[in-house]
């Protein structure tokens, strides 16, 4: 059986893409990741893990960064 990992990715819960994203790019970046932008990350996900509802979707996102209707 053949599957597509993408596809399977973009398929789970956005908070888990959110982590999944974030341990892939931890796993190849080692130390080149400050503890600072570390700290400010976990501070964010921690934020966002108190209270999932104030988060937003991308496509919502990039609206407001692209100021796209």
């Amino acid at each position: 059986m053949k599957t597509n990992l993408l596809e399977d990715a973009l398929k789970l819960p956005l908070p888990e893409r959110i982590k999944l994203i974030y341990r892939s790019v931890d796993r190849e970046t080692d130390d080149s990741i400050s503890p600072e932008l570390l700290s400010e990350m976990q501070q964010r996900d921690d934020e966002y893990e108190a209270n999932p509802k104030t988060g937003c979707t991308i496509e919502q996102l990039e609206r407001k960064l692209f100021k796209r209707k």
